[in-house]
């Protein structure tokens, strides 16, 4: 998967968990961690610290099923990162 089809994944996941279709949404967001665990490889130290900072916040949000705010992080926290990335 490319850079621009993982960005519209990204948007799909967001728009999913606030449709509700949590599982197919979390599922997806599943299958994309091993794509930017790769992107991620690429980036310097500095960006990589950045990178897990932006994940952790929205792997926690997974956790505790804040789904809303999963959705925003992933529009307006992972988009822009990666797209200034």
């Amino acid at each position: 998967m490319d850079f621009r089809e993982n960005k519209l994944e990204i948007r799909r996941i967001a728009d999913f968990l606030l449709q509700g279709r949590i599982g197919e949404a979390n599922s997806r967001w599943n299958n994309l961690l091993g794509n930017l665990a790769g992107f991620m490889r690429g980036l310097d130290e500095t960006s990589q610290q950045k990178a897990l900072v932006v994940l952790k916040n929205i792997l926690n949000q997974q956790q505790t099923q804040d789904w809303v705010a999963m959705s925003d992080a992933l529009n307006y926290e992972l988009l822009p990162f990666l797209e200034s990335s």
